[in-house]
């Protein structure tokens, strides 16, 4: 995506500085609340293109939400029936003119329509689970779109705590940083969790892994829909031939019901703190930290559109290795700045000032939102103007899969449409800016 926005009027601050630190955020491009997402539509998005999170922003318990953009249910080809539409394109235009558009759509429906498509899979959570007492204070959490980095920072107990979060392209990783301004204050706990029941977790090294397998097959249309359509034909993997149920008939089939088919996955990540790290259990504790950074990285099987991911896979294993291998001695500063450099190549092609009220300018994004019903906010329309511009570049990069319905942000088993791709008109949608 070379062409990504064009040529417009470029940002003043055109990179790191000679110490490889960047200036401070623009004015009007930061997304911020004074409390953590309640659910996973409030979290803050981030990635890479490839690599997809949602940050809650959690004091107790941090909740980082994973998606991988090859993680898809099902295998090729997606539809096991052959749909030949030039069988009948002579009987279908005779009803057309014939004025029978109602005979025309039955005979379609039954002939010439698909099934539905593989789901887009989410991966798992990341959950960072943190000790502490007492009242907490100057709670913050936000996203800074023009170093695409989530951010909170709280004070509990007399001690300042802070969190970054982003995940960079030309690394392929997610990064997070802890910090505690009063030494040894960070106790952490790091553990992971899926959706999909063939999840295993474990300590291998000394870094946290979680492995699992996503289903073999997804229906988004329940079983009792599909039969009062008459559609079973269409779905052999839930009925048999005489439309009939078939003993593990299912929405979602894993394991011995849909033959141990489905794409692999794995998420794996190292600790680097000047505390203490041991495993505990099927997690890794953190003691006696004043900072923590963790480097995760993620993969799937996927090993192209037309090979099983199941028997003809990748080991996502090996790519998460790989990865992490390739990372070597690299600081948290030297992550970061190769992260912001490569993506403000993008993001500073355009800026976009549109003035308003100072006073709102520094209300919580939620609160501003909720304004703007009942008074004008230029500002944040321009907010929401690059806020657009920094979701297609952390949802498509050069290499990666396209934007689906949901970008590449996916939190269900069974997603709204499919979370796929609607050819007609929706993924052309996504990339009308790009134009």
């Amino acid at each position: 995506m070379a062409g990504l926005w064009g040529t417009a009027v470029l940002a003043a601050d055109s990179g790191p500085s000679a110490t490889g630190t960047f200036p401070p955020s623009a004015a009007g491009l930061t997304l911020w609340y004074d409390q953590p997402a309640a659910a996973w539509v409030d979290a803050l998005p981030l990635g890479n293109g490839r690599l997809a999170a949602m940050v809650f922003g959690g004091v107790e318990r941090e909740r980082i939400a994973l998606n991988e953009d090859t993680l898809t249910s099902g295998e090729p080809p997606s539809d096991l029936r052959s749909i030949d539409i030039t069988r009948g394109y002579d009987h279908v235009r005779a009803l057309i003119k014939a004025g029978k558009p109602v005979e025309a759509d039955a005979f379609i429906k039954a002939n010439w329509l698909g099934r539905n498509q593989p789901c887009y899979q989410p991966l798992g959570d990341l959950w960072l689970e943190t000790a502490g007492a007492g009242e907490v204070t100057d709670y913050r959490r936000s996203l800074d779109l023009a170093t695409a980095t989530s951010g909170v920072r709280y004070r509990r107990g007399g001690v300042e705590f802070s969190r970054e979060v982003f995940i960079s392209a030309p690394d392929q990783v997610m990064v997070v940083r802890m910090r505690a301004d009063r030494a040894g204050a960070i106790d952490l706990k790091l553990g992971f969790s899926s959706p999909h029941p063939t999840a295993v977790v474990s300590v291998d090294d000394g870094e946290l892994v979680m492995r699992g397998q996503v289903p073999g097959y997804v229906g988004r249309r329940d079983l009792a829909l599909v039969e009062r359509w008459g559609d079973q034909w269409k779905y052999p993997e839930e009925f048999n031939p005489d439309g009939s149920r078939k003993a593990h008939a299912a929405q979602v089939l894993y394991g011995d019901a849909i033959d141990h088919r489905g794409m692999f996955f794995e998420s794996r990540l190292r600790v680097k703190t000047d505390g203490t790290v041991h495993a505990q259990g099927e997690a890794v504790r953190v003691t006696g930290a004043s900072e923590v950074v963790i480097v995760l990285s993620a993969a799937s099987s996927f090993n192209g559109v037309t090979r099983s991911p199941s028997r003809d896979g990748v080991d996502p294993a090996k790519r998460n290795r790989a990865i992490l291998a390739t990372l070597g001695a690299k600081s948290w500063a030297e992550l970061r700045s190769r992260h912001v450099a490569d993506y403000r190549a993008l993001f500073d092609r355009v800026t976009l000032a549109m003035h308003g009220d100072p006073a709102k300018e520094a209300w919580p994004t939620d609160r501003r939102i909720v304004a703007f019903r009942d008074s004008g906010d230029p500002a944040l329309a321009a907010l929401l103007f690059q806020f657009g511009r920094y979701l297609m570049i952390a949802g498509s990069r050069e290499g990666t899969q396209p934007l689906n319905l949901q970008g590449k942000w996916n939190d269900q088993v069974i997603p709204p449409w499919a979370s796929g791709y609607t050819l007609n008109i929706n993924t052309e949608m996504n990339y009308w800016p790009a134009e």
